[in-house]
C-alpha cells in the first residue's frame, strides 16, 4: 500500500509540471468618467474630470496603470505644483498618485506617443475604486482612448511558469515573445479627456460633430432619434456660424442643450451627456468669427551662401473652409540675426499666396517673422 501511494504522488507531480500554465485574464475593464464645471470667484472657470475604474471578478490579473493621452501638456490640464525641486510633477491625494510625462515615450505599444497623465493604483479583480481619480482642465471634453495595463507581476509570474514548463531559465525567455505578450495586455478603453481644440473655433465644432458620431458607434447613445436630432442641429449650427448668422447659432445650440438636458440614462450613457452638454455650452458662450485665418510659410529653414537670395512663399487661408484669402497684406520682417531690420509688405494673390525675398550680406542665422499686420 505504501508503494502505491508513492507512485500516485509521483504521477500527479508529473502531470502538474507537464501542463502549460494558464495565461492571466485581463478583459472587460471599464472606466467611467464624470465631468463638472466650476467658476469660483476670482479664479478662471475649469472642468473637473473624475474617473472610476472597475476590474471584473472574471479577471485573474490586477489592474494597475490608467494612461490618459493629452494633446498639449501645458494647455490641456491644470498642473499641480511640484512637491520638490525635481522636474517631475506629482500630485498627491488620499486616493491616488499622479505623474505627468513631459516626453514622448517609446515603445509605442506600452504607452502613447502623446504627453499623458498616468494614474497608478492596484485594483484587485472583482473590485471598483471607492474614490475617483481626478484632475482639472480649462478644456471641455472630447472622446479619448485610455490605455489600461495590468499589474506587471501577473505577467512576470506567467513568464516564470511558462519558462519552467519549457525547461528554460526565465532570463532566457525570448525577447520578441515577451514584447508581444506585454503588447497583448494593453487595453484601450473609450472615455473622456480634455479637447485639443481651441474653444469656439471651427475646429471645435468639427471635433464635436465627429465625437457625436463616434459616440454612436461605441454605444454611448442608444436612442437613434436623440442622436439624429443632436447631430442635425450641430451641423446646422456650424453652417450658421460660418454664415455669420449668430441668431441661428444660438437657437441651434440651445436646442442641443435642451435635448441633452431632457434625455435620460435609458437613451444614452452619462459620458454622452457630458460630451454634448459642456461642448454645446462652451460653443454658445464663444460664438466664432466666420473667418479663421491660417498662415503658413515655406521653407521653415534654409541655408545659403553669403550674398545669396533667400525666398519665402507664404499662404493665407480661411481655416473654416480651406479657401484662400486674397488681397490681404502680409508682412515679412527679420526679427533677429545679422540681417535684422529687413522688412517687406506684400498683398496675397488669388490663391492666398505672397512671395518674399532678400539677400543676406552678413554671416549668421536670421529669425524671420511673417504676420498678417
Amino acid at each position: 500500500m505504501k508503494k502505491t501511494i508513492i507512485l500516485l504522488l509521483f504521477l500527479l507531480s508529473f502531470v502538474l509540471f507537464s501542463q502549460e500554465p494558464p495565461k492571466p485574464i485581463f478583459d472587460n475593464i471599464s472606466v467611467s468618467c464624470s465631468v463638472s464645471y466650476d467658476c469660483p470667484i476670482g479664479v478662471a472657470c475649469f472642468y473637473t474630470y473624475k474617473y472610476i475604474k472597475s476590474n471584473p471578478s472574471t479577471n485573474t490579473a490586477k489592474l494597475y496603470n490608467v494612461v490618459i493621452p493629452l494633446n498639449d501638456l501645458q494647455n490641456d490640464v491644470i498642473l499641480p505644483e511640484p512637491v520638490d525641486f525635481s522636474s517631475t510633477i506629482v500630485a498627491h491625494s488620499f486616493h491616488g498618485t499622479y505623474w505627468v510625462n513631459f516626453f514622448r515615450s517609446e515603445p509605442r505599444f506600452l504607452y502613447p506617443h502623446e504627453p499623458y497623465i498616468l494614474i497608478s493604483g492596484t485594483l484587485e479583480p472583482g473590485t471598483t475604486t471607492l474614490y475617483p481619480n481626478e484632475y482639472t482642465s480649462y478644456k471641455p471634453p472630447t472622446i479619448k482612448e485610455l490605455w489600461i495595463k495590468p499589474d506587471i507581476n501577473a505577467i512576470y509570474e506567467y513568464i516564470a511558469a511558462l519558462s519552467q514548463y519549457r525547461g528554460i531559465e526565465t532570463e532566457d525567455f525570448p525577447v520578441d515573445e515577451r514584447r508581444e505578450l506585454d503588447k497583448s495586455y494593453v487595453r484601450e478603453v473609450p472615455s473622456l479627456g480634455p479637447s485639443p481644440a481651441f474653444i469656439g473655433s471651427f475646429e471645435h465644432w468639427d471635433l464635436l460633430i465627429s465625437d457625436v458620431a463616434k459616440a454612436k458607434e461605441i454605444g454611448w447613445v442608444s436612442d437613434n432619434n436623440l442622436f439624429t436630432a443632436i447631430d442635425q442641429r450641430l451641423k446646422a449650427g456650424r453652417q450658421a456660424a460660418y454664415d455669420g448668422n449668430l441668431n441661428v447659432v444660438n437657437i441651434k445650440l440651445q436646442e442641443v442643450i435642451d435635448l441633452i438636458s431632457s434625455s435620460n440614462q435609458s437613451q444614452r450613457k452619462d459620458e454622452f451627456y457630458y460630451l454634448v452638454y459642456y461642448n454645446a455650452q462652451s460653443l454658445k458662450d464663444r460664438i466664432p468669427w466666420p473667418c479663421e485665418p491660417k498662415l503658413t510659410a515655406t521653407p521653415d529653414y534654409a541655408k545659403h551662401n553669403v550674398g545669396a537670395t533667400h525666398q519665402i512663399e507664404a499662404t493665407l487661408i480661411n481655416q473654416a473652409n480651406g479657401f484662400p484669402l486674397p488681397d490681404q497684406q502680409l508682412t515679412m520682417e527679420v526679427m533677429d540675426g545679422p540681417n535684422r531690420g529687413i522688412k517687406q509688405e506684400v498683398m496675397t494673390d488669388s490663391q492666398g499666396k505672397a512671395n518674399f525675398s532678400y539677400k543676406g550680406y552678413s554671416e549668421g542665422l536670421d529669425r524671420i517673422e511673417i504676420r498678417t499686420i
